[in-house]
């Protein structure tokens, strides 16, 4: 989690120019550009002509701009004219029945954007044929309406009930089919011209708003009529996974990771990036859950979002936490996927070598949820969006996965045109090795693996943000099409629609969706777990064989830097224990580097939360500032002082290196800190007196760590035994030969004395 960057603008000026060589008074306009007011104010007043026309040809409706979502598009193809459509302004579904049985009508109520005039608007009805394809009813939501049109309602007044802003239209229209007409007291009846058998099916509904004068067709959406007369012998069983993260990218700088005080957003440095609507949207969705105890889903929480809400001091955000607890405690129905710290991409980071911090990834991504009063699963599912490598699921496996939620085009014998709706038995070679832990994590043999394929189309719509309720119904129906290709299959079938988006889903969709589950006849919600044990696989005759996925996008400068801060990780968890604070601090700081969130730019944010923090810890361990030492013979002990001002002991390795002393006992010794002030003794030896440097190195037990090092000055005095040998040959010969001088000096001076003096 990054930190938030603010970036200015500098709004700079420029100074009005003046025409050069322009004639009169340099204050005074010329007559052209006096003329130019008069021409602005004509155009202005032409503008104005034409602005209220448009709106006298619009029969005084507003219409409201805006862009249609890339999946629900507000356009549909009128019968009898061609391709031709028309934009939705803002008109969108309030509620709808979600399936039809024989002697129930349809019931729909729609809203459009509050008109100055409401009685020159209508709404029309057109019901479609029944379509017998999932693309066909993917090509039909998009507003591409293929099939003929079965019938058309005359308009329908829009009422002058209000709600924020906005008419409402509620229609309740009976439904003929096979010849019996039933509910609904409104003013038109939904015909499907069926006969018996051959009713059940999806029929698109187009809603349109018309402006009456004109006919002109001012905004329409396009959602679906489930009929179903009964009679299923194995509901089509959906696993709908629900992401509840309130992280999106970067770290927490600052924050403390295990500490026993309670913080809140603005501790963490999650306030500017989560704000009030991330928490608030979150609680929405938990109450939606637990209004729905009994629908079975599988959720997505990884540990970031668990150790931000259990560290959180926030009034507003600790029950979020006490719901989720027991929302996953008290009930089987909803089940939490195998977490992951934080949102990776497995393949990339496999690929780039650095595999050893999946485990670290799953390890502490279990721990946080542990700590935060969370039950773990006991099948361990790893989902992901994109294709898994076979060394990804290697390594994943080895690290306790035991199954995976995969696109369909992972494997080859899925094929992308139908439904995959049974999981998938593939063979997984042999690792040609074992991938290395940072110190969490145990590893256990690979094996062959059960896979099961997440829906695309169904997947995509929980993340749709405008028209959710339309986009819940839309996805209810669209799961009615699975099931009614192949209605009377006497096998157990099932699919998975998961949020592949990391923050949680619209609760208008989430509730709209879970409900029309719930009752539904012909759909079961059912967990992850609970689809991969009950829905029989499907495995050719020699399985399917996986598809490997693009190449690494990861820069290889980010692998680099990931692969030497696992190693400083692992070189500090050798010193202290793993479960500290700063391990895991350093670790969070880590695994949120690898986040396939991060925007770019943020990798290296994180690298220097990374590095401050590594620094933070390794300066709290030094050596007292530089000093000599003073040996007073030839061999002494060097004592070597080590100040810890942390609160944990430390283990360490002291080298010494010098070219000029020599250290019998070796010039290393591993140590403990335990205290403040820590001394150890080296054995040293001087090869002769003098000042020499000592370099003493604080090293982590494992890695190439360096914690504190320190340059020392050595005063040998100490005189060795040949030294002295031979200074006193030295005084011995010199005397001997001073001795040998002065005795012939004193002979040639005798014999000078007693030679004859000349007369």
């Amino acid at each position: 989690m990054g930190e938030t960057r603010a970036h200015s603008r500098i709004m700079k000026g420029v100074a009005p120019r003046t025409r050069p060589g322009s004639a009169g008074h340099p204050c005074r306009p010329s007559r052209r550009h006096r003329d130019r007011p008069i021409a602005s104010i004509l155009v202005i007043a032409i503008l104005l002509l034409v602005t209220a026309t448009t709106a006298l040809l619009l029969d005084g409706s507003s219409q409201v701009s805006g862009e249609p979502a890339a999946l629900l598009s507000r356009t549909t193809r009128s019968p009898g004219h061609g391709s031709s459509t028309s934009r939705s302004p803002g008109i969108s579904l309030v509620s709808q029945t979600s399936w039809v049985v024989p002697g129930h009508g349809f019931d729909i109520s729609v809203s459009a954007p509050r008109p100055s005039a409401p009685a020159n608007l209508g709404f029309r009805v057109t019901v479609y044929g029944m379509l017998t394809s999932r693309s066909a009813f993917h090509q039909a939501m998009n507003g591409n309406l293929t099939t003929q049109a079965l019938d058309s309602s005359p308009l329908i007044p829009v009422s002058s009930d209000t709600t924020a802003g906005h008419r409402i239209a509620s229609l309740h229209m009976p439904v003929q089919a096979m010849g019996a007409v039933g509910g609904g007291r409104g003013p038109w009846t939904v015909r499907l011209f069926c006969s018996p058998g051959t009713c059940d099916g999806v029929y698109p509904v187009s809603v349109s708003l018309v402006a009456r004068a004109t006919g002109r067709t001012i905004g329409s959406l396009v959602t679906a009529l489930v009929y179903y007369t009964g009679g299923a012998t194995q509901p089509l069983r959906v696993a709908s996974v629900v992401p509840l993260s309130l992280t999106a990218t970067a770290s927490r700088p600052g924050t403390h990771t295990g500490a026993s005080h309670s913080i809140s957003s603005t501790d963490l440095g999650l306030g500017p990036r989560l704000g009030l609507s991330g928490i608030t949207h979150l609680a929405q969705v938990v109450s939606v859950l637990g209004h729905y105890p009994s629908v079975d889903n599988s959720l997505i929480l990884d540990g970031q979002t668990a150790e931000y809400l259990a560290m959180s001091s926030a009034a507003t955000e600790r029950p979020i936490l006490g719901e989720l607890v027991a929302l996953t405690s008290n009930s089987a129905a909803h089940q939490l996927v195998d977490p992951t710290y934080t949102e990776i991409d497995a393949t990339e980071i496999s690929m780039s070598g650095i595999e050893n911090t999946l485990g670290l990834q799953l390890s502490l991504g279990r721990q946080m949820l542990s700590k935060a009063g969370f039950h773990l699963p006991a099948m361990r599912t790893w989902l992901s969006d994109r294709r898994l490598s076979i060394q990804a699921m290697q390594a994943l496996q080895s690290y306790g996965v035991q199954t995976f939620a995969v696109p369909p085009d992972n494997f080859q014998s899925v094929s992308t045109l139908l439904t995959p709706t049974s999981p998938v038995h593939y063979p997984l070679p042999a690792p040609t090795g074992s991938a290395s832990s940072t110190g969490t994590g145990t590893q256990a043999p690979a094996r062959d693996g059960l896979a099961v394929t997440i829906d695309p189309g169904l997947s995509v719509r929980f993340s749709t943000t405008r028209d959710p309720v339309l986009a819940a119904h839309q996805m209810l129906a669209d799961l009615a099409e699975i099931y009614f290709g192949t209605p009377n299959d006497p096998l157990a079938r099932g699919v998975v629609a998961a949020g592949l988006s990391p923050s949680a889903p619209s609760p208008a969709f989430l509730a709209t969706f879970l409900a029309g589950l719930e009752n539904s006849p012909m759909l079961r919600s059912t967990t992850l777990s609970d689809l991969l044990s009950s829905v029989t696989p499907n495995s050719g005759a020699n399985g399917d064989r996986i598809l490997n996925p693009p190449p690494n996008s990861l820069d290889s400068a980010i692998i680099s830097t990931l692969g030497k801060d696992g190693g400083d990780i692992a070189s500090v968890a050798s010193s202290i224990p793993a479960s500290s604070p700063t391990v895991l601090e350093l670790q969070s700081t880590l695994l949120d580097m690898e986040s396939s969130l991060l925007k770019p730019g943020e990798q290296s944010d994180l690298e220097n939360a990374f590095t401050a923090e590594l620094h933070t810890w390794t300066s709290s361990i030094t050596f007292p500032p530089a000093r000599s030492v003073i040996l007073t013979s030839r061999s002494a002990r060097v004592p070597i002082t080590i100040v810890s001002q942390g609160r944990l002991p430390v283990k360490a390795v002291i080298t010494l290196e010098s070219t000029t002393l020599e250290f019998p006992h070796g010039d290393r010794q591993l140590v403990t800190l335990s205290r403040r002030n820590s001394t150890v003794y080296f054995a040293v030896t001087a090869r002769a007196p003098g000042d020499f440097p000592l370099l003493a190195t604080l090293r982590a037990p494992h890695g190439n760590l360096t914690i504190s090092r320190e340059r020392l000055t050595v005063h040998s005095t100490a005189v060795s035994s040949v030294a002295i040998v031979l200074s006193i040959l030295s005084l011995l010969l010199l005397a001997g030969w001073w001795l040998r001088s002065l005795h012939r000096s004193y002979r040639e001076k005798h014999r000078r004395d007693k030679m004859p003096r000349a007369a």
